[in-house]
């Protein structure tokens, strides 16, 4: 049997990994896209899932495209191990 993969975001939601259908990196534009994908500000960048009902799920905040970038490749290196279990994204704070 296969355990269900689950990310833990910087919010300390819990969200099923077989539910994603993508994950981004968004850097908003202005305060309006800021408060709709509940990024901090629009000088941060958001690790971004979109899930099958097409609902937002903002993984991590971080201050730089690097440390995103950094964040949305540890993630993908625990997903091509295959590790089944929880993963939990790390926010800049």
């Amino acid at each position: 049997d296969e355990m269900a993969r689950t990310i833990v975001t910087c919010n300390n939601d819990f969200v099923n990994y077989d539910n994603i259908v993508s994950i981004t990196i968004l850097k908003t534009d202005d305060e309006e896209d800021a408060e709709e994908k509940s990024v901090v500000t629009d000088d941060d960048y958001g690790l971004v899932a979109v899930d099958i009902m097409n609902n937002v799920h903002i993984l991590g905040i971080y201050e730089t495209y690097s440390q995103a970038c950094s964040a949305l490749d540890k993630l993908n290196e625990w997903l091509s191990r295959e590790i089944n279990g929880v993963f939990s994204v790390k926010g800049d704070e």
